[in-house]
């Protein structure tokens, strides 16, 4: 996967022959994640018809499928946007179909599974009222020390519910110093309207980078999406200027360590844009991880990963911090292990459930 990968963004590489090359990517667990981003890009370079057949339609297929996702995504975004301006309340919409049109050139270049909007903390109660008036439900139990809640509605069409996550911060309490008065005062208008506003390059960058991080990079989506911003913004990106930036808000390590694994598996990257730090290592993260992305969350293997992740924050409190949501985890998070059904016992009973995952997980690494 990581040979084809990086011969997407150096067309130098010549594009292996064999088709056995491309039967063993597409049995790799993260095809079906990245399968439209490939799409795109072998299309952009005239490139796809020089592979096999049967790889051609594989990616045609999946593609096609999320232009129709993309679209009902941006139609319901366009929506809300709509409501949101008429009542003067203030959005940025975060990653998704826009963050696609702007830097792949594309709204279904790559996979978006959800709506992610930032509000101001004064203006979400009024934000909350216009979802539900729309459909949505709350998803999960709403925890102060969070950053986001989410939103449900089912969509004709649609296999999954689909999500709108409605934040107010990037990062949980303690964890950073981040000023989000910064990035709305640094945001710029999203024309036609008033209200709504995009974050500047730098400030979409160094969330990508965050957001990747969150995710322990479990996914080349993550790596892809750093990749494309690199390649489109090249000069335009100043890394003085966002090593700067992180520091001020205490996620300097975060952001640093991010791009030296992305850079070390994307080492072509150097040509478009040097990396002013050390990149000859992964730290915590290891190319396999990305082969049991999909195991549950919160088991043993994710724990003993993320805990090497603790040399990532910036100073003692941010890593007690982290440590303390590991030993005793965020009740907001338990659907993702546990599943729904446990979500509706009492919370102690939760918990039990959630440290037999870490066991039943530790006995799955241990097989392996």
């Amino acid at each position: 996967m990581l040979e084809l990968l990086r011969a997407l963004y150096d067309e130098r590489k010549t594009l292996e022959k064999e088709p056995d090359f491309y039967r063993y990517v597409m049995e790799d667990r993260q095809f079906d994640r990245v399968c439209s981003q490939i799409c795109f890009f072998l299309k952009r370079q005239k490139r796809l018809d020089q592979l096999p057949s049967f790889f051609q339609d594989a990616l045609n297929e999946r593609f096609m499928g999320n232009v129709s996702a993309s679209l009902l995504l941006k139609a319901q975004l366009k929506q809300l946007l709509g409501r949101f301006e008429s009542l003067g309340i203030d959005v940025i919409p975060l990653k998704g179909p826009l963050f696609a049109e702007k830097y792949y050139g594309d709204l279904a270049a790559r996979d978006s599974g959800d709506i992610d909007i930032l509000i101001r903390p004064e203006q979400m109660d009024e934000a909350i009222k216009i979802i539900e008036t729309m459909g949505f439900v709350p998803g999960r139990k709403y925890e102060p020390y969070h950053f986001h809640r989410v939103f449900y509605k089912k969509m004709p069409g649609w296999s999954d519910e689909l999500a709108i996550e409605v934040h107010w911060d990037l990062l949980r309490k303690e964890t950073s110093s981040l000023n989000m008065a910064e990035l709305w005062r640094d945001s710029v208008p999203f024309k036609p309207y008033r209200h709504v506003f995009e974050l500047s390059d730098l400030h979409t960058f160094y969330l990508i980078c965050l957001h990747g991080w969150n995710h322990h990079l479990n996914s080349w989506k993550y790596f892809i999406d750093i990749v494309q911003m690199i390649h489109v913004m090249k000069d335009r990106l100043d890394f003085i200027e966002l090593m700067q930036f992180a520091r001020k808000q205490k996620t300097w390590k975060r952001v640093a360590h991010t791009l030296m694994i992305v850079y070390h598996e994307f080492p072509s990257l150097d040509e478009v844009l040097p990396l002013p730090i050390r990149h000859n290592t992964t730290l915590w993260w290891r190319r396999r991880d990305l082969q049991c992305a999909d195991q549950p969350k919160k088991t043993m293997p994710t724990i003993i990963r993320r805990l090497k992740q603790t040399k990532d924050y910036d100073n003692g409190l941010q890593k007690w911090t982290f440590l303390k949501r590991e030993i005793m985890p965020d009740p907001v998070n338990f659907a993702d292990t546990i599943g729904r059904k446990g979500m509706r016992l009492p919370r102690f009973f939760q918990y039990l459930l959630v440290y037999l995952k870490r066991l039943e997980g530790l006995f799955y690494w241990a097989r392996r």
